[in-house]
């Protein structure tokens, strides 16, 4: 069963002003990696936890507290030394930090308490030492293959076709069937492939730019951009009215929700 995650206001609220740190981390690892997301239950490091798994490794774990919250990273031997040849690269308390941590027969296991937006560039480094950011971790839109449920691998894995079916009509008026729900993912370059979106104008144009997708485009956010655009949670609730779901946006839209992606990973280029 899944774990009922918290929304925008609540963590708004608990977090205060480290707030926008945390929005900043969690939008850095959307846009660069394809992590799964797993939500757990009050524990003694947090009233939340957040753990992030890529292909079954661990990335991070993040505890929130009431005004900050701490980021846990277990540095194995390879990603000590990275860490280390690169001279360090952060700043003093966190290298201290770094420093003093106990290195168990696992690892080095990180624990950094967040508050502000300054240590953003830290976090950064940290998460891209131990594991390496992708910046093809999203489509050519924007949008989350490994969040969809449209694609090839996830229907493997758990076919929710019937259900996203019936969301695509809710939120988008996209009158597909169950059946015709499959997409191999725009970045799939088999002659075979299959895509929702066969004609998609956006794919056609990044292609053409040789970029990798509309957040290296100068010209973003544009028109072209505006006909794929998916909607965000607050969107999503007005769209439905009365009827919206919480899980309609966690479980679905949020693979969609390509222009809050790709603002975030603008300003994740910020130094």
């Amino acid at each position: 069963m899944t774990q009922p995650t918290p929304g925008s206001e609540e963590l708004s609220a608990l977090l205060g002003q480290s707030y926008e740190v945390y929005t900043l981390v969690n939008g850095f690892i959307d846009c660069f990696y394809q992590a799964e997301i797993f939500w757990g239950k009050k524990g003694k490091h947090g009233i939340y936890s957040t753990r992030y798994l890529q292909k079954g490794k661990s990335l991070c774990t993040i505890f929130i507290n009431k005004g900050y919250f701490t980021m846990m990273l277990v540095y194995g031997k390879k990603e000590q030394e990275a860490f280390e040849a690169a001279d360090y690269r952060v700043c003093g308390e966190f290298q201290k930090i770094y420093d003093d941590t106990y290195i168990y027969p696992e690892g080095k296991w990180v624990w950094l308490d967040l508050y502000d937006t300054a240590s953003f560039a830290d976090i950064k480094h940290f998460l891209s030492v131990k594991m390496k950011p992708d910046n093809n971790a999203m489509t050519m839109c924007g949008y989350k293959c490994n969040l969809c449920s449209a694609y090839a691998k996830n229907i493997k894995k758990n076919d929710r076709r019937e259900e996203l079916s019936a969301i695509w009509k809710k939120y988008y008026g996209l009158d597909m069937p169950k059946e015709e729900v499959f997409c191999d993912g725009c970045r799939c370059a088999t002659k075979d492939a299959r895509l929702v979106d066969e004609g998609c104008p956006v794919r056609k144009c990044v292609i053409n730019k040789k970029i990798a997708h509309c957040g290296d485009c100068p010209e973003f956010p544009c028109g072209t951009l505006s006909l794929r655009a998916g909607l965000n949670c607050s969107q999503a609730k007005e769209k439905a009215g009365g009827d919206f779901d919480d899980n309609d946006y966690t479980e679905y839209l949020l693979a969609y929700d390509n222009m809050t992606r790709l603002s975030n990973y603008q300003k994740s280029k910020q130094p």
